[in-house]
Formats: structure tokens, C-alpha cells, sequence
């Protein structure tokens, strides 16, 4: 709001003559310099514009392309081409606009065939139109994406695939700056950010990855066949709604997820499928990757969806804490069926810091479900009501040597605060505080094993 008072768009419906003229912005930098012919940059592409006068300034000798206040709209399948690698850099206090406006059946306001880096001390809208096929506002067939500073926002439009951030085969780092991606109505997939290989986000950096309605899955935010590094800033990643499939708001399809620092919102709407706070598969290599490390930092992760399975978090691997807190919170709204998991993965391994993980208001409610070693921290892990079975951990074995632990479960027919297939340790100075809720006259256990092998093993510590 700083930047713009007033824009007047041109594509509102005819016959109104008080909208019938160009683009009018104003703000500290005067008005825009306007243009309709697509920008194409190559690696022999000399020299040429003026940002003072034309709104814009290719400098073939540092690879930059310097927006000062350009308002490019154009009817193409794209605005600006760029097939060398490129600086994109906005000058001080200048808005700057790149929009599509005819439906084709491929559009990307931003094209890329190489690395390219989004900097400046201005902002840049890229706002691309609705397409048959794909609406991406910033695409790279190859090369790496990086954002150093600036306002950054992507818009995609309605299409079979629409998004905001796409690059389909390098990574995307956010350096710093203050970035909004989302996709726009999609009859097939929907995305925020979609990057091939690994995400950063570093401190100082602002990132908002937001995907709508589709007909397939919904992704917020994902890392095809890589990892997610969350060092510091801020990152939200919502998913919506998937009328036949599943809502995801952060998935690596390949990789771990680390959060050293910062906070971190993933929320999964609702779908007909399954819905995700955060998933991570093991893509490739089982045995290395699908695991979450979160060392320093907040994260909130929740899951709402319609469908059978809603999860706040689910790693193919491991839970690793060491630090910071992680509140996984998953619920299942409307009639109350399917399964609610707060947390799941194979082992969780907490030695520091707090989880939180909540399954609530379906058939099968579970607050973490893991193998579960916990040496210190605090872990809070709850079943809420559900229609048959509330558990506030399930998993093959426990061992506590060291923190605090509570389990509980809510009300339904199988109410039971820890749900274990064999093994109970309990040592050295960890506690353990088990409550389940009432069943209505079905069974009703604070610790539960159906197996006859299981036993409770007691060296020190405190079970209650």
C-alpha cells in the first residue's frame, strides 16, 4: 500500500466508459510506463531500453534486467522470455506489472531456460490468464530460481494445471524478500510452488504458496524429488480444496524436511481424498529419506479434510526433535468417519524441544502414531472423541529415558491414552502420564497391549 494508491484495470465489461483507458498507478514513483510487446532475452541479445523512460533496461554485460516502473500486458502466451541466465531486479519504491490476457492453451507470464534471480528494493506482479492446458505465472525449464529481496508476487489463472512457481528441474531458494505464489482453478492439478528439486528458505525471507480449487490434488508447497530447509523467516503454505483427490500443503517427494529456525503454517483444507499438513515420502531410497528434523523454530501443521484419511504430518521415515516446537493437528470435520492422525511416522525420536499432536472427530482418532523414543522434551500426544477408537499414542514399542510424555485419549467406544503391540520402558528420569476418556461401556485403558508378550519395564522414572 506504500507503493500503489489506485489501479483501474482495463478488463472489467465493456460499455462502461469510465474504465475504458489503460492502466492508471500511482505512487511515490509516478505512473507506470506502459508496454504490450513481450520482452525476449537471449545469450546474444544486446543491450537495449531505458528504465527512466521505458519502464525497463537490459544490460547484456551483467545479465540484468532492470524494471522501473513497467507495465507490460500483452495478449501472447508470454510476457518475458528469458533464455540466459538472468537478473531480474526492481528498482526502489517502483511497481512493476507483467499480465496476460488472452486464453491460449499454454500461458506463463515468465519464462525461463536458465538460472534466474529476483532482487531490488521494488515490487513485481506477474499475473498470467487462463489457458486449455497450463497458467503458470513464472516458469524455468531448466536452471535454478533464487530470490534475494523484493516483493515478489505469481498469480496463476484457471486451467487444466495452474500455479504460481514452477521450475521442472532445479531447485528454488528464498533468500529474502516477501513472495506470494498461488495457483488459480484447476480442473486437474493446483500448486503455489512446484520446484523439481530442493527448497530454502533462509532467515529474512517471507514466503505465502497458496493453491485453490482443483480436480486433482492441491499443493501448496512442494519439492518433487527432493527436501524442504526451513533455516529461519516465515512460510505459509495453504492447500485447497480437491473435489477428487488429495489437499497437500508441504510435500517433498523425495527427501527430508529440516526446520532450524523461523515458523512454519501448513494447512490442508478440505478434499475427497486425503488431506496433508505436511507429507514426506521416501521417494527413491526408504532407508534415507520421508523424515522430518526439526532442530529450532515453530510449526504448525494441520489437516481438515472431508476424506478417509487426514494427517497433520506423515513421514515415510523418522520424526527427529531436538528442538523448537511442532504442533500437528488433524481433524476430520462433518460426519465423523475415516482416521485423524496427529503425527505419523515410522519411529519418532524426540530428545528436545515440544511436540503436540493432535487426531480428533473421526472413527479412528490417534494423536501420534510411531515408535516412539523420547529422551527428554516434552511431548503431548492426544486422541481426541471419536466414533470408535481414540488413541493418544499407537505404535509397536515406547522407551522413555528421559522427559515428560502425556498421552490421552477421548471418548469412543476404544479409548486408550497409549496403544502399544508389545514393549513398555520406562528409565533413568523419564515420565510418563497416561488418562483415557470415557468409552460409554466399551473398553476404556490408560495403557494397552492386546499382545500377551507385551511387558512394562520400569527402571527409575515415573509412570502414572
Amino acid at each position: 500500500t506504500s507503493s500503489v494508491s489506485v489501479i483501474y484495470p482495463t478488463n472489467l465489461p465493456p460499455g462502461d466508459s469510465a474504465y475504458e483507458q489503460p492502466f492508471n498507478v500511482y505512487g511515490p514513483a509516478g505512473s507506470l510506463a506502459f508496454r504490450d510487446t513481450p520482452l525476449v532475452i537471449n545469450s546474444g541479445t544486446a543491450s537495449f531500453g531505458n528504465p527512466e523512460t521505458d519502464g525497463f533496461g537490459w544490460d547484456s554485460a551483467s545479465k540484468t534486467l532492470t524494471l522501473s516502473g513497467l507495465c507490460l500486458v500483452t495478449d501472447q502466451s508470454y510476457a518475458i522470455s528469458l533464455s540466459t541466465d538472468a537478473i531480474v531486479e526492481t528498482s526502489a519504491d517502483t511497481v512493476n506489472i507483467a499480465k496476460l490476457t488472452a486464453a491460449l492453451g499454454n500461458t506463463e507470464v515468465v519464462y525461463g531456460n536458465a538460472n534466474l534471480e529476483f532482487k531490488g528494493q521494488g515490487s513485481l506482479m506477474l499475473l498470467a490468464s487462463s489457458a486449455t492446458t497450463w497458467s503458470e505465472a513464472l516458469y524455468l525449464a531448466n536452471g535454478n530460481l533464487t530470490v534475494t529481496d523484493g516483493d515478489l508476487i505469481t498469480i496463476g489463472a484457471s486451467a487444466a494445471l495452474s500455479g504460481g512457481i514452477h521450475t521442472s528441474s532445479g531447485s528454488v531458494s528464498f533468500n529474502g524478500g516477501t513472495v506470494l505464489a498461488a495457483g488459480g482453478h484447476a480442473t486437474n492439478y493446483n500448486f503455489g510452488v512446484n520446484s523439481e528439486k530442493t527448497i530454502t528458505i533462509a532467515p529474512g525471507a517471507r514466503i505465502a504458496s497458496l493453491s485453490g480449487v482443483a480436480g486433482n490434488d492441491s499443493q501448496a508447497l512442494i519439492a518433487e524429488q527432493a527436501g524442504i530447509a526451513v533455516n529461519g523467516g516465515y512460510l505459509l503454505a495453504s492447500a485447497g480444496y480437491s473435489s477428487a483427490a488429495n489437499s497437500l500443503a508441504v510435500q517433498a517427494g523425495n527427501g527430508d524436511m529440516a526446520v532450524s529456525g523461523g515458523i512454519v503454517k501448513a494447512l490442508a483444507g478440505g478434499c475427497s481424498g486425503n488431506s496433508y499438513g505436511i507429507r514426506l515420502l521416501d521417494g527413491a531410497d526408504p532407508d534415507t529419506f520421508g523424515a522430518f528434523h526439526g532442530s529450532a523454530g515453530v510449526v504448525l501443521t494441520s489437516s481438515g479434510g472431508i476424506g478417509n484419511r487426514n494427517y497433520a504430518i506423515e513421514c515415510a521415515g523418522n520424526l527427529y526433535q531436538t528442538g523448537g516446537q511442532l504442533l500437528a493437528l488433524a481433524t476430520r470435520p462433518g460426519t465423523i468417519s475415516g482416521y485423524a492422525f496427529g503425527a505419523y511416522a515410522d519411529t519418532a525420536t524426540l530428545e528436545g524441544g515440544g511436540l503436540t499432536a493432535l487426531g480428533a472427530y473421526a472413527k479412528y482418532s490417534t494423536g501420534l502414531a510411531a515408535t516412539l523414543e523420547l529422551m527428554g522434551g516434552q511431548t503431548v500426544a492426544v486422541g481426541a472423541n471419536a466414533d470408535t477408537e481414540s488413541n493418544g499414542v499407537q505404535g509397536p514399542t515406547m522407551a522413555v529415558s528421559g522427559g515428560e510424555l502425556w498421552a490421552v485419549s477421548g471418548n469412543a467406544s476404544f479409548t486408550r491414552g497409549v496403544f502399544l503391540y508389545t514393549d513398555l520402558y520406562v528409565q533413568h528420569s523419564g515420565e510418563v502420564y497416561l488418562r483415557s476418556g470415557d468409552s460409554g461401556g466399551g473398553d476404556s485403558h490408560a495403557l494397552w497391549t492386546p499382545l500377551a508378550a507385551g511387558s512394562i519395564v520400569l527402571i527409575g522414572g515415573r509412570l502414572e
